[in-house]
């Protein structure tokens, strides 16, 4: 069946339309660059490469709408030396984000992909400042020493990239799946093959493809490879995160970093529907324990660090336990936490809260053994007062070195009972600073570069909050320029 132009780009829906043959297209449905994936990353890209001189830019994405896992995230984007802090009175460098990066990472990040985001993500940040789009809090976030994730309306930053892209004539099609990559180990990637509801055609790219295609976490097969411990964990990623970056790049022998340090996070309310249903009151004094009423891990850590010994736990169910004072303080500490802990004053105790006027009787409704954890929460505020500190696993501070533990003896008394949730892989092709994707042997492959979820090295065994969301504009910062140094290749004859 033959496609005319007409056909394809009435058959195909979104914001802005562009068109091609079914075999080969013409020079004027040639691009120079073509970015696959419409999430932070992927517009960003789109946008920086047309503001830096590339006129003929396509973003392509295979869902009906824009935004991927980017529109749905809590959009805390952590960087360092912002002016926002500087007015809070916070006091922060480049330096010691760097040092969280890499603790967090538990130094198997790569050091010059650490440096690359912090550098590229506070010139996106000023970027999109000076755009019109603010943040509207700064605040801690797992992983953190200090005060740098700056608090963003998702919906908004997407918003804004699109029609910063609508005015530099950026063409943005939905719909659309990208099948294969177009090329060979000698050319390197020179275009995308395509499917839509009108049916399948070539798109050809003289200056490179930008995989921004996001992760894995709905892909199974995937992670019974990588990580099958997360296969029954409630899973809270874009419907699109199915791994597609990996399956293009796959036939031009790409190098892949950090598949194996696939982790869920802590802590969400049983049977989680959104990022919204996770409570950082861990971070706020809480201490975790599993059905047995015994504690089984540092509760500041990195909130990662928390999954993975929470998913050892029997049936990887755990519980927060905490009291009133701890309740009220964290209402005030952060938004999330306020809508998940305030229905208890307004009505009743939501299902998620068990309450009881003595901890023995918050105990047995949640049917944890009413003895051992009156025992372990007794030896953990005999640690806090006279210590000032928990013998048993070390924890010193309420939230990775900030803040002081303080005790859990204040009446009424909670017991939340918490899941591990699977929020991304953050895991996968390696790339080195410039966004360029390596190969086996750690050569850059020709015209193909990448950015965001899709992406491995920078977070290593671990991360810290607000790094995803910040890589994802810094890496498409970096992406974006890349491509504009690009020289120009004839793709087809």
């Amino acid at each position: 069946m033959s496609i005319t132009r007409r056909s394809f780009l009435g058959a195909l829906s979104g914001f802005v339309s562009f068109g091609c043959q079914a075999v080969c297209p013409n020079p004027d449905e040639t691009f120079d660059l073509i970015v696959v994936g419409s999430g932070v990353a992927g517009l960003t890209t789109a946008v920086i490469a047309a503001e830096s001189g590339i006129r003929r830019v396509v973003v392509l994405e295979k869902q009906p709408l824009l935004g991927g896992t980017s529109i749905i995230c809590e959009g805390n984007w952590s960087i360092s030396e912002t002016i926002f802090q500087k007015d809070a009175g916070i006091i922060d460098s480049n330096d010691s984000f760097y040092e969280d990066m890499l603790i967090a990472g538990r130094r198997t990040n790569k050091p010059e992909l650490v440096r690359a985001m912090i550098d590229a993500g506070r010139q996106q940040f000023e970027w999109t400042v000076a755009g019109g789009v603010r943040p509207t809090a700064v605040g801690v976030n797992s992983g953190l020493r200090i005060p740098r994730a700056h608090k963003f309306n998702p919906v908004e930053v997407i918003s804004h990239l699109r029609q910063c892209a609508k005015k530099l004539g950026v063409k943005i099609q939905t719909a659309v799946r990208v099948e294969e990559l177009v090329g060979n180990h000698n050319s390197g990637v020179l275009g995308v093959r395509v499917s839509s509801a009108a049916g399948k055609c070539c798109i050809w790219a003289t200056k490179c493809v930008v995989l921004a295609t996001g992760g894995f976490a709905r892909n199974r097969v995937l992670l019974s490879r990588y990580a099958p411990k997360l296969l029954n964990a409630p899973c809270l990623a874009s419907i699109g995160a199915t791994g597609d970056g990996l399956r293009l790049a796959e036939p031009f022998d790409p190098s892949l970093r950090d598949m194996n340090n696939l982790q869920a996070a802590y802590a969400f309310i049983p049977n989680p529907s959104s990022i919204r249903d996770m409570t950082h009151i861990f971070y706020g004094g809480a201490v975790a324990v599993n059905k047995w009423g015994r504690r089984f891990t540092d509760e500041s850590q990195a909130y990662f660090h928390t999954a993975e010994a929470a998913i050892d736990q029997a049936d990887a169910m755990t519980f927060l336990v905490f009291d009133e004072k701890i309740r009220r303080n964290q209402m005030s500490r952060r938004a999330v936490d306020l809508a998940l802990l305030k229905p208890f004053d307004e009505v009743k105790a939501p299902p998620y809260l068990l309450v009881g006027d003595t901890l023995k009787l918050a105990a047995e409704k949640a049917r944890i053994p009413a003895e051992i954890l009156i025992e372990t929460i007794g030896e953990y505020n005999h640690d806090i007062t006279t210590l000032g500190r928990d013998s048993l696993f070390g924890r010193t501070s309420l939230d990775c070195g900030v803040g002081n533990l303080v005790t859990i003896n204040t009446p009424p008394f909670f017991v939340m009972p918490v899941v591990p949730a699977f929020l991304g892989t953050y895991c996968g092709l390696e790339i080195d600073e410039s966004a360029r994707v390596l190969d086996k042997n750690g050569i850059p492959i020709k015209g193909l570069l990448a950015a965001g979820e899709v992406t491995g090295g920078l977070h290593g065994n671990g991360s810290v909050g607000g790094a995803h969301y910040g890589a994802a504009h810094a890496f498409g910062r970096i992406a974006g320029l890349t491509a504009a140094q690009l020289p120009s290749r004839k793709v087809f004859s």
